[in-house]
């Protein structure tokens, strides 16, 4: 949407010939004032009919005036005052047109133009060039059109000073303003994680090549903490920015904004914005993610099966990479605080005095449900809820499981929960039929971490249906038994591309694999970027994002997945696997890489010999591009390097042991 704006400029004339609409203004004197002489400005648009900045470009004028040297018919009443016109000044002015205010603004700046003699004029008429510079439009941040007003104003006298005349002369034009100069810029990653180092590069189109940039300055701003954390770089070079991670102000997980200021001249006239130093100003939000989930909120409920003789403690066992600042507690839609029971209620406070805990003395018999409400420091915020019941008594063994099933990784466990009729330390017995676990019951619960071995199951993957494997499991103790039917679920299984590619590329073995029962992901990332930096981000998030997706889909807990990886794909995600150091936390179960260049690819110096030389191998190359997905051949990054035989990454790759 274009902003209509008028601006004003004065300059002295008396009529404007063809186009321009002059018109006169009162003197003080109540006249015209045309008897004392006569003032002419002929007018000289831009080209084109726009300006930028607060230059009209090209846009010169001239005045001409002459003057009757007479006795001026204010002085002829006047024996004191000189015969002949003695001082005879000239200015320029201009006026910016505020629709917020409905006012006119001063906008001149740079020189105005004007002649003043002090004594008596030389000459009876001249002509004489000029050139209008206007101050700052603060409001025009984009190209509009606007209206300009030229107002002229010319004044003479006697050396006495009680005897001036004046006249004034307007003329409106219409313009397209172009602002100065219009700055962007990128960051890099796109997705930066705590840690990574973080790089600004900005870009500055000028209205004209004439326009000299002055000065850069980089700042970022943390809105949540209300302070300027650094200044990353200023001068007439810092044309872009970076954060080392081990810096003076290391980029700490958490949301900041960051603001480009450039300033610029013309003409040697500085172009100054909002009475700042700078010319153009532009702001980014970035966030800047931790290396673990940002805030993950959870509690438990001890004992797992309570009734109105206990005392019942939840207990907030929320993970979180920033301080919490508030968390609330609800049951059943109402504040803790407000709850029927509350007399009953005993809280436990954390360092910053937030309910980090409660218990819940004698409680009522019933269905309950409660929430917890995370919120923290850096503004991320998380909540979990759980329903459970509070019975009259418990007169026989009962079991239950945190979830409805496992995934056959051989990590994913199931917590489960025995409780006994009595406190008693009595034994307790869980078993699928082919695993027992036994356990000593405290205060009448014994709690298990149940992980099916598929093996003894005899549950290979082809063998589990796509809606899982049913398990129970009985517990025993005290000559009762009680069960609970736990699912086996396949784990999920993630296809990644490769070079010049994307996650199409897997559409029909998706269908195949699906049909099979298999559940199945796909990933999309920069098909050129470095394959470094694709594994521990796009690729990372990814499975944490499976993981989390299938745990929400089955009511299922997952460890890990399987992973079929295509050509650059391999290295990505045996680059993953080295992050662990064959740590057991890795969450890949299974790879299986398909033309993976795990010792390094002669293709991107073919490659380059197509885009370069074009030379009989690279004829080959122009025919096989139409096998890739449109325009991703063309493209050149990271990748190219990194996958060559040799490279440092393909060294650093096959330094771990597989």
């Amino acid at each position: 949407m274009k902003k209509k704006i008028a601006i004003v400029i004065f300059l002295i004339s008396t009529l404007l010939s063809q186009a321009l609409v002059l018109w006169a203004v009162p003197n003080s004197n109540g006249g015209t004032g045309t008897e004392a002489g006569d003032i002419h400005i002929d007018w000289v648009d831009p080209s084109g009919g726009a300006f930028f900045a607060t230059q009209l470009t090209a846009a010169n004028f001239s005045v001409s005036w002459s003057m009757d040297q007479s006795i001026p018919p204010w002085a002829e009443d006047d024996p004191s005052a000189s015969n002949h016109l003695e001082w005879l000044t000239i200015n320029v002015g201009s006026y910016i047109w505020n629709p917020d205010t409905s006012n006119w603004e001063y906008a001149s700046a740079g020189y105005n133009f004007g002649l003043t003699w002090e004594s008596k004029p030389p000459q009876q008429q001249a002509v004489i060039p000029g050139r209008i510079i206007l101050s700052p439009v603060p409001r025009l941040n984009e190209s509009c059109d606007v209206t300009i007003r030229f107002v002229a104003t010319m004044e003479c006298g006697d050396s006495y000073g009680s005897n001036w005349h004046s006249e004034s002369e307007i003329i409106e034009r219409s313009y397209t303003y172009v602002p100065p100069i219009t700055p962007s810029f990128t960051i890099t990653p796109e997705n930066p994680k705590e840690g990574d180092t973080i790089k600004c590069n900005s870009t500055v189109i000028k209205a004209s090549p004439e326009i000299e940039i002055t000065n850069y300055r980089w700042e970022v701003y943390d809105p949540l903490d209300g302070s300027w954390v650094n200044v990353l770089g200023e001068g007439a070079n810092a044309t872009s920015a970076e954060w080392e991670p081990h810096a003076y102000w290391p980029p700490f997980a958490g949301r900041y904004n960051i603001t480009l200021m450039v300033a610029c001249k013309w003409e040697n006239v500085s172009y100054i914005s909002d009475n700042s130093y700078w010319s153009a100003t532009l702001e980014k939000d970035l966030e800047i993610l931790p290396n673990a989930e940002p805030v993950n909120a959870s509690f438990t409920i001890e004992p797992a099966s309570p009734s109105i003789n206990d005392v019942v403690y939840f207990n907030d066992t929320s993970e979180s990479a920033f301080p919490e600042n508030e968390i609330r507690w609800e049951v059943n839609g109402e504040p803790l605080e407000d709850f029927e029971d509350v007399n009953s209620i005993s809280y436990k406070y954390d360092d910053n005095y937030n309910k980090a805990g409660w218990s819940w003395s004698n409680p009522s018999a019933g269905t309950y449900n409660v929430s917890l409400w995370i919120n923290t420091t850096a503004g991320y915020t998380d909540s979990a809820e759980k329903t459970f019941e509070i019975k009259e008594s418990v007169n026989s063994i009962e079991i239950k499981a945190d979830t409805g099933g496992v995934a056959a990784d051989g990590i994913s466990s199931a917590r489960i929960t025995v409780t006994l009729p009595s406190t008693s330390a009595q034994t307790v017995t869980l078993t699928d039929g082919k695993t027992t676990l036994t356990k000593t019951a405290v205060n009448g619960e014994a709690i298990f971490s149940y992980i099916p071995d598929t093996e003894k199951l005899g549950l290979s993957p082809s063998d589990i249906p796509p809606d899982g494997a049913d398990i129970t499991l009985t517990a025993t103790a005290g000559g009762q038994s009680e069960t609970i039917n736990l699912k086996v679920y396949r784990r999920p299984v993630l296809l990644v591309h490769g070079l010049w590619s994307d996650s199409h590329m897997w559409d029909k073995m998706k269908g195949w694999l699906q049909n099979d029962g298999f559940t199945v992901y796909t990933i999309d990332y920069p098909n050129v970027a470095s394959p470094a930096a694709v594994a521990t981000n796009q690729f990372a998030d990814k499975i944490q994002a499976i993981k989390k997706n299938f745990s929400q889909q089955y009511n299922a807990n997952v460890s890990k997945i399987d992973v079929i990886a295509h050509s650059m794909g391999g290295v990505i995600a045996r680059h993953y696997i080295n992050q662990f150091q064959g740590s057991p936390n890795v969450d890949i179960y299974t790879l299986i890489t398909v033309g993976a260049p795990h010792k390094g690819s002669p293709w991107p110096g073919i490659y380059h010999d197509w885009v370069n030389t074009r030379s009989e191998i690279g004829l080959v190359m122009t025919g096989i591009q139409h096998f890739f997905p449109k325009g991703a051949m063309g493209k050149d990054g990271p990748a190219l390097d990194a996958l060559k035989p040799g490279s440092a990454f393909i060294t650093e790759l096959n330094s771990h042991a597989n």
